[in-house]
């Protein structure tokens, strides 16, 4: 028994004193990590607006935090089916599914109060666009009347337009706000409770304006994490640090050759942690993260010993992966809205992975999407039958024998020739 103990103790000793090493030492691209270039970097809290449960069954049923998104619509009248964009890391140590924050359901008690005023619907995001869009179309007719017009006939652009005096700095009253945060002419009422509620969201506001908000969620278990709390806030903690890391200082990784220590020394190559502030700079936290999407993590104990760089360079992976399909989903979803056409400008559109290959076309989903045509170009589904229908023969019909063939069918002719060579072979 005492043994026992001692190896333990020996042990947990081993365990508490590597976690004493310096930084250099374990990782030398964090003892000297230098200053971010976002304002304020990636913050998780209080941006999950309702419980994700829908990401981890598809058929759970629930009351949903928005009825205007496509996705809510389709599922209500059963005409569009849900599933959320998943990504398996290459070793198999995680697995992330994201949707949109509208298919969340509401929760049953709401810690952070206020926080669905706070979350921008998608009727809201719609107007938005619109109003967006006009003011594009109007400026871009301005421009093209006064670069066409006469020099006699040109007029100062900014006379057509009506300035909004609550867009002004110096007419904005102390203490006013709107529904979302945002100071204006407006004065808060006199009630402690609704000024309660302005000034949150106002803070709230303010705070996501500099921030890049992430909504993040881990779903554990005992047989996947070992079955002690510590693995699971350890995990936790590594997965959100590394975020950090990829959002606010660009970490990446470059593979290097290593010498492998053993009765042979052989030489292979391992990942690397480095720090590219450039990229930093150039996305400021854009491309990343789909704003309004909640990222649902289901992590292994492969996570508790991966080492830093590997961990970077898959969750890299797992957020340029599913960007990508959010923003190909979220692109298709306001086309629907507002129409193709309105939506193909470049002053909405982002792209950050203009460099990288064309993907091979997708397979169509069982709802909501068109068939694929063929060759000849008609559908599949109106395609006629290889095969005649089955059709029951009459008493009249003869059934086909070796000596009575069918016309146009040389097949069973040369079929009965083979059939009479073999009796004649076998009789001799």
């Amino acid at each position: 028994m005492s043994n026992s103990i001692k190896r333990n103790t020996v042990r947990k000793l081993a365990e508490s004193t590597s976690n004493l090493l310096p930084t250099s030492r374990r990782c030398p691209a964090l003892a000297h990590l230098p200053k971010t270039p976002l304002p304020h970097g990636v913050t998780h809290w209080h941006q999950t607006p309702g419980v994700p449960l829908k990401l981890i069954a598809r058929g759970a049923v629930g009351t949903y935090i928005d009825d205007t998104h496509p996705v809510v619509k389709g599922l209500r009248s059963k005409t569009r089916s849900f599933q959320p964009i998943k990504f398996i890391s290459p070793t198999d140590s995680f697995t992330v599914h994201a949707g949109p924050n509208a298919i969340l359901f509401e929760p049953e008690r709401k810690w952070y109060p206020y926080l669905d005023l706070a979350t921008e619907k998608w009727k809201d995001r719609i107007e938005n666009l619109k109003m967006e869009q006009e003011e594009y179309e109007q400026g871009h007719t301005q421009s093209t009347l006064e670069t066409t017009g006469d020099e006699g006939n040109m007029t100062d652009s900014s006379s057509n337009y009506a300035i909004d005096s609550s867009e002004d700095p110096s007419n904005k009253q102390e203490g006013s706000s709107t529904e979302h945060g945002e100071l204006q002419g407006e004065v808060i009422p006199s009630s402690n409770a609704e000024a309660v509620v302005e000034r949150i969201l106002a803070r709230r506001k303010a705070v996501l304006a500099k921030a890049v908000p992430f909504s993040l969620r881990f779903a554990t278990n005992k047989a996947q994490m070992g079955g002690k709390p510590i693995y699971a806030f350890a995990v936790r903690r590594r997965v959100r640090d590394a975020f950090r890391l990829i959002i606010n200082h660009g970490a990446t990784t470059v593979d290097k050759p290593h010498r492998i220590q053993g009765e042979e020394q052989q030489e292979g190559m391992r990942r690397e942690l480095i720090v590219d502030l450039e990229e930093a700079q150039v996305r400021l936290g854009s491309g990343w993260v789909m704003k309004d999407w909640t990222y649902l993590i289901f992590p292994t104990m492969k996570l508790y010993r991966m080492p830093l760089a590997d961990l970077v360079y898959e969750l890299r992976l797992a957020l340029t992966f599913i960007y990508e399909k959010a923003a190909e989903s979220e692109q298709a979803w306001i086309d629907d809205e507002l129409g193709a056409n309105a939506t193909g400008d470049s002053w909405r559109r982002i792209d950050w992975t203009s460099d990288r290959k064309e993907r091979k076309e997708t397979k169509p989903q069982r709802m909501g999407q068109s068939v694929p045509k063929n060759r000849e170009g008609t559908s599949k589904q109106n395609r006629p039958p290889s095969r005649p229908p089955f059709q029951k023969r009459s008493n009249e019909e003869q059934p086909v024998t070796s000596n009575s063939t069918p016309p146009g069918s040389p097949g069973l002719s040369r079929l009965s020739e083979l059939r009479e060579r073999l009796r004649k072979s076998s009789q001799a």
